[in-house]
């Protein structure tokens, strides 16, 4: 069982324009006492995202872990590019191999680690044709010990398969509910052939 965080620290912004500009102390002792009872009731497993509370979520991760991180996984994402002074999202910026590890480092720093656990592109419905930079991207990160494994946020078996073939990737998050089926079912059945972690989340905002 996994936490997810996209609202520890504050909702940050959304592509929808979704937003806070200012987040009380309160919403952050909220967000810690809620990690504290997810570990104390047995999770293990956190998800998160740079973008996530705009990049508050990453470092109250890290901050609340403090003592107890050699007993969690952590996930993190990458793929939606924003400003971190204001929170603002950037359109259309373009995903390279130096902003994959410029992304990457933030988060180490963000998270307090030297290595993430897994890394997750976010980016659910990224053309396909343009992503075998961002995997061949991914495999050197794992050459330079900044990550474990990785994987791919999407709900598109044929994006999940096309990362599969990557010798480090691990898992492909994707939506597993009753109102999906079909997709999951794919979906599933892919994780299954390929020997991949499905990391099953409800639903996408």
């Amino acid at each position: 069982m996994g936490l997810g965080t996209a609202r520890v620290g504050g909702l940050g912004f959304s592509r929808k324009g979704d937003r806070e500009t200012h987040v009380s102390p309160s919403t952050f002792e909220e967000s810690k006492r809620a990690i504290r009872v997810a570990v104390d009731r047995g999770i293990t497993f956190f998800d998160t995202a740079g973008i996530y509370g705009a990049g508050r979520s990453e470092p109250l991760l890290d901050e609340t872990l403090q003592g107890i991180r050699q007993k969690v996984v952590i996930a993190t994402k990458f793929g939606e590019i924003f400003d971190e002074g204001t929170g603002e999202g950037i359109e259309g910026a373009e995903i390279t191999p130096e902003y994959v590890e410029l992304a990457c480092d933030r988060s180490l720093q963000r998270l307090g680690m030297e290595v993430v656990d897994l890394y997750l592109f976010h980016l659910t419905d990224y053309p396909l044709d343009r992503t075998a930079g961002i995997r061949d991207a991914l495999e050197d990160l794992v050459a330079k010990g900044k990550i474990r494994s990785y994987g791919w946020s999407t709900d598109d078996p044929e994006r999940a398969r096309f990362f599969s073939q990557g010798q480090h990737c691990t898992a492909v998050e994707h939506r597993l509910n009753i109102l999906h089926d079909m997709a999951a079912t794919e979906m599933l059945a892919l994780c299954d052939e390929e020997d991949l972690a499905s990391l099953s989340i409800g639903f996408r905002s």
